[in-house]
C-alpha cells in the first residue's frame, strides 16, 4: 500500500508542473492563523515556523509545482496592529460573504477567494484551468451537511517523544483532523506503544526501510514521515469519512 501511496504521489508530482503551465502564473495570498501558537510564542516573537503555513506550502507547491507559482502568507497570529485582519476583513467583504461565517485558512488564488483547508483543491484547479469560480458557499454548505450526516471516525498516530517532525504533526493535528475524530496516540518508546508498533508493522505489512515516525494508520491505510502524512491525511478523511482504525485492544478484547 505504502508503494501504490508512492507511486500515486509520483505521478501527482509529475503531472503538477502541466497544471501549473497550463494555469500560467499562480499569485496566493493565503490568510491563516496558528492554533498552537508556535509560530508565535508571545506577542511579536517566536521560533518563525508554522505547522499550518508548513503543511499549506507542501501541498500547493506538490499541487502546482514552483515555477510560477507565487505565495505570500499572512499569519494573523504574528498580526500584532490587526492590519492584516482588516485587509481580510475587507477583501472578503469584497467577495460578498460574511467574515465570521468563512473558516480559516483561506486563499485568494489570482484574486478569487478558496478555502485552503484542502478542500477546494480540485475547484482550485479547475478555476486556473476554466475560469469556472464556485464560491465558497457551496463548500461550505457541503463541508456542514457532511459533519452532520457522517460518523467520526478514528486515527491512529505513533510518535516519539524524541523526534522533531514528531512535534511538528502533534501541533498539526490539532487542526488537522475534525475535532470529533477520536485521535489514539501511541509513544513507541513505552510498552503499549511498542506493542502497537509491532502490531501495525504485521497486520498492514509495513515495509522495514519504509517504516518511521510519525506514523498515522486511518483505517486500512498508513502514512510514514511527516511530508506523507501533509499530503495525504486530509484527503483520505475527506474522501473515507468514517473509517475506524482497528487497534490492539479490540483484538485481545474480542
Amino acid at each position: 500500500m505504502k508503494r501504490l501511496a508512492a507511486a500515486a504521489l509520483a505521478l501527482w508530482l509529475l503531472l503538477a508542473p502541466a497544471v501549473a503551465e497550463g494555469a500560467g502564473c499562480v499569485e496566493m495570498e493565503i490568510y491563516l492563523i496558528d492554533p498552537c501558537g508556535g509560530c508565535a510564542g508571545r506577542v511579536g516573537s517566536g521560533c518563525g515556523s508554522c505547522t499550518i503555513q508548513d503543511e499549506i506550502a507542501v501541498r500547493y507547491r506538490a499541487l502546482f509545482g514552483n515555477d510560477g507559482l507565487q505565495m505570500r502568507f499572512h499569519n494573523l497570529r504574528m498580526d500584532v496592529d490587526g492590519t492584516d485582519q482588516d485587509e481580510l476583513d475587507a477583501r472578503m467583504a469584497q467577495a460578498g460573504v460574511d467574515p465570521d461565517a468563512v473558516p480559516l485558512p483561506v486563499a485568494f488564488v489570482n484574486g478569487a477567494l478558496f478555502l485552503a483547508d484542502g478542500s477546494m483543491d480540485d475547484a482550485i484547479v479547475d478555476y486556473l484551468e476554466t475560469g469556472a469560480y464556485p464560491g465558497v458557499e457551496a463548500a461550505l454548505r457541503e463541508q456542514a451537511e457532511y459533519r452532520a450526516n457522517r460518523q467520526p471516525g478514528r486515527v491512529v498516530y505513533l510518535y516519539s517523544e524524541y523526534c522533531e517532525s514528531c512535534r511538528d504533526i502533534s501541533r498539526w493535528l490539532t487542526y488537522g483532523i475534525p475535532a470529533d475524530y477520536e485521535l489514539v496516540a501511541y509513544d513507541i518508546y513505552t510498552p503499549e506503544g511498542q506493542a502497537m508498533e509491532e502490531y501495525f508493522i504485521e497486520t498492514l505489512d509495513i515495509p522495514a526501510e519504509a517504516y518511521c515516525v510519525p506514523l498515522i494508520v486511518y483505517g486500512d491505510e498508513w502514512f510514514a514521515g511527516k511530508e506523507s502524512i501533509y499530503l495525504s491525511l486530509a484527503s483520505r478523511i475527506q474522501e473515507f469519512p468514517d473509517r475506524q482504525t482497528t487497534i490492539l485492544e479490540q483484538i485481545q478484547e474480542d
